[in-house]
């Protein structure tokens, strides 16, 4: 079975969060990111479990391309 997952960056508020939730309820797995706004993407992981989406937050600075990297890998 093809798994559809999809990472969104930025994804703790506005349009990020927008397009996780939707994509969710698209029935899309969600790889959530946040940088620094954990009480944001907390939030987005709520709404998405609330309408019986997939979520799984990652938190990383997309300028440090190591740290990116090894987040990813992981």
């Amino acid at each position: 079975m093809n798994e559809r997952r999809v990472l969104i960056t930025g994804a703790s508020k506005g349009i990020g969060r927008a397009i996780a939730i939707q994509l969710a309820a698209d029935g899309f797995k969600i790889v959530a990111h946040y940088n620094t706004d954990k009480v944001g993407a907390e939030e987005t992981l709520e709404q998405i479990r609330v309408g019986k989406g997939s979520c799984h937050l990652l938190n990383f600075n997309v300028k440090d391309r190591d740290m990116t990297k090894g987040v990813l890998e992981a």
